[in-house]
């Protein structure tokens, strides 16, 4: 069975107004050349989320080890966009593991911070 963790991470563009469509142009010409690798490994977890200029990737109960190929590969794509490789194009990145406080995140500077996790309590008794 192994550990899982449940994985999310948006990719949009910032600025005013007017740019917003063109730096969300360039996030889908990066998605189909650069890391064409990414998008289609991911295709199943991934969505356009066009009125809102996102690209979202899902990935619920997955085995997420530093060791594996396509998350390094996954990871260095976060690690471009959150060092400002692609002017105007910010991402954020949550990463929740099966034990409690373990949490990755990962955001750029200039994020709109639509990404956040909560702590509950969970009461195994009816």
């Amino acid at each position: 069975m192994g550990y899982r963790s449940e994985v999310v991470c948006v990719i949009y563009p910032y600025g005013d107004g007017g740019e917003l469509s063109q730096k969300y142009n360039l996030l889908t010409v990066l998605m189909k050349t650069t890391f064409k690798d990414i998008a289609d490994d991911f295709s199943s977890h991934m969505r356009w989320l066009d009125n809102d200029r996102i690209v979202e990737f899902h990935m619920e109960s997955i085995k997420w080890y530093e060791d594996y190929d396509f998350v390094q590969r996954f990871e260095d794509m976060v690690n471009r966009f959150a060092d400002g490789e692609f002017d105007g194009l910010v991402v954020e990145f949550m990463r929740v593991g099966e034990e409690e406080g373990d949490i990755e995140n990962k955001m750029s500077n200039n994020c709109e911070y639509f990404l956040s996790t909560t702590t509950s309590i969970v009461r195994g008794y009816s």
